[in-house]
């Protein structure tokens, strides 16, 4: 996109998952459903484990 040229790739995905209502959400389970078990990040295995 022309606005976005110059921005770092988490910036277009920041502005990509807030555009529309319900993004967050549905690529968040996506995201982590893709997630290898051994790829978790400590601070949501965590959450995980409560």
């Amino acid at each position: 996109m022309p606005a976005q040229q110059g921005w770092a790739s988490e910036e277009v995905l920041h502005r990509f998952l807030g555009v529309r209502a319900g993004r967050k959400a549905r690529y968040a389970r996506l995201l982590v459903e893709a997630l290898g078990l051994g790829a978790v990040p400590r601070p949501l295995d965590a959450v995980l484990e409560i």
